[in-house]
């Protein structure tokens, strides 16, 4: 039995039997693309009534209230017009924007800061009632108050700078100040001193001399704008002309001196300095190093190193310099550790 169906399109299809062509397979009707019919809206949500005699709009999803009267069905359009009316009332609250959430980078926990470097503070403390800047790398004295930490930018703002007829400027050596030049660590040296301060693969030349303060003070002013290697040769002269500070202050003339360092350059200025050095140096009046004329910093603080025996308040900026200041702060800290395990094992015992 064969049935005869319409699709509705004028177009007759079989039943069960029908072939895949008569189907509508090559027929106008199946080249077309299917056009997406519009749901038929959908009936509004919103309900009008009376209540306690106040018209209000309601939602149909919940009950009605049992005194409600003149129920009617409203369109969603009319319900938006009521609630922005009771919003320019104040009645009710306008909700915030739509606005999309923002979105926040969550990025990794930051590690804790690391100690900041030895080389980048000093340490102020008050030691016997002197204020005193002290090295990091060397522990405290054990009546040290009011200490305090500053960092290395502070204590550099002493440095000065001057202008050349180019307009560039050139670093100055930071100069002590009054209560500096006062401190202890510059302290005169009495004749029966016994600090000896160890070589160090460096080999400066304040190691050889370090038996005689004012060898080491002479060599520091030829040292100054001269590279050590000019120096190493210029001394070995000078110190034959003059072996001593007395030699230098009376016997020697200027002009000796002068062509003995005439290669290292400034050599009426430096053998002037160096005379007056000499002659202020075998006087008994002065008892800081800093009181003599021609010493700076960098002078003072290889005294304190290398004659004194106090590498601990000092902190030197000469490039040389500081490599055997570290170098002596690294046996010290060796030594303490040494010394703490010794203690430690004959605490056991």
């Amino acid at each position: 039995m064969v049935m005869m169906m319409s699709d509705g399109s004028g177009y007759q299809c079989h039943g069960h039997g029908a072939s895949q062509k008569d189907k509508g397979e090559g027929t106008p009707s199946a080249s077309r693309p299917r056009r997406k019919t519009k749901n038929p809206p959908s009936p509004s949500s919103f309900i009008r009534a009376t209540v306690d005699g106040k018209t209000m709009v309601l939602s149909k999803f919940f009950p009605l209230p049992a005194n409600a009267s003149d129920v009617t069905v409203i369109p969603r359009k009319e319900a938006d017009r009521a609630a922005r009316a009771r919003i320019r009332n104040g009645i009710l609250q306008a909700p915030p924007p739509n606005k999309p959430p923002r979105r926040r980078n969550k990025s990794p926990p930051s590690p804790p800061p690391s100690p900041p470097s030895p080389s980048s503070f000093y340490i102020r403390a008050i030691v016997n009632g002197e204020t005193k800047l002290l090295s990091p790398y060397f522990p405290l004295p054990a009546n040290a108050t009011s200490v305090e930490i500053i960092p290395k930018k502070r204590k550099d703002d002493t440095t000065t700078t001057t202008t050349t007829n180019n307009n560039k400027k050139s670093k100055v050596s930071p100069q002590l100040t009054a209560a500096e030049k006062k401190s202890d660590t510059y302290k005169r040296v009495d004749a029966n001193n016994t600090w000896v301060p160890p070589r160090s693969p460096y080999n400066l030349l304040q190691e050889n001399h370090y038996f005689d303060p004012w060898r080491v003070l002479i060599i520091c002013m030829l040292l100054n704008r001269t590279t050590g290697r000019q120096v190493r040769e210029a001394i070995r002269h000078l110190f034959c002309l003059c072996p001593d500070a007395e030699s230098m202050a009376w016997n020697a003339d200027v002009e000796e001196i002068e062509e003995v360092i005439r290669g290292l350059g400034f050599q009426k200025t430096r053998a002037r300095k160096m005379k007056r050095f000499s002659q202020e140096y075998l006087r008994d009046d002065w008892t800081h190093v800093t009181q003599l004329h021609g010493v700076g910093k960098y002078a003072a603080d290889a005294y304190a190193i290398f004659c004194v025996g106090k590498p601990e308040e000092v902190i030197p900026h000469d490039h040389m310099l500081v490599p055997y200041w570290k170098f002596l702060c690294n046996m010290q800290e060796a030594a303490e550790k040494t010394l703490g395990l010794q203690n430690q094992h004959m605490t056991k015992e």
